[in-house]
């Protein structure tokens, strides 16, 4: 999923420097590609090598699906491209344990029927409509219900020790 993302915020980067001097030789040596690539800094140059050789490593089939991916993105509208740079961006701020939940959310929400889903927005909807004060009671005792929930959890595992080291 990672590897997935670095592949596509590459392709990104090729869309803002159509071009690069990675790329010169396949452009025909365009004098604009080069002269985008020699303003940038030794370690961004540094990263869109290594990036490249990840890319020209990928399988032909994997290459066209990012491919697709991208010529989609180029397509939407510059404000959700933004957006989707904006959440990027948060995304690689996350702690390692941070992104891996994230990712671990991305890949339940995959698998979810598309009926949970629909209920899941509903939700959502639901509490975007809450007052601020509304929202903020309803955070709180779900938090207190969480809370019991681990006491509850833990409880049991207590027992046991206390039974073993009695």
């Amino acid at each position: 999923m990672e590897k997935t993302i670095k592949v596509i915020l590459l392709l990104v980067l090729f869309a803002i420097l159509p071009g690069s001097g990675v790329l010169a030789e396949e452009n025909g040596g365009n004098s604009d590609a080069v002269e985008k690539w020699r303003r940038l800094s030794p370690e961004e140059q540094a990263t869109l090598k290594e990036r490249f050789e990840t890319w020209k490593s990928l399988p032909p089939a994997e290459k066209e699906a990012l491919r697709k991916k991208f010529d989609r993105f180029r397509q939407l509208p510059p404000a959700d491209q933004a957006r989707i740079r904006e959440n990027y961006q948060r995304f690689r701020g996350l702690s390692p344990d941070q992104r891996g939940q994230v990712v671990e959310r991305f890949q339940r929400w995959q698998q979810m029927p598309p009926d949970r889903k629909q209920e899941m927005r509903r939700r959502y909807q639901r509490f975007q409509n809450l007052s601020p004060a509304q929202r903020e009671n309803l955070i709180q005792r779900h938090e207190r219900m969480q809370q019991k929930e681990r006491r509850n959890a833990i409880a049991p595992e207590m027992q046991e020790r206390r039974r073993k080291n009695r």
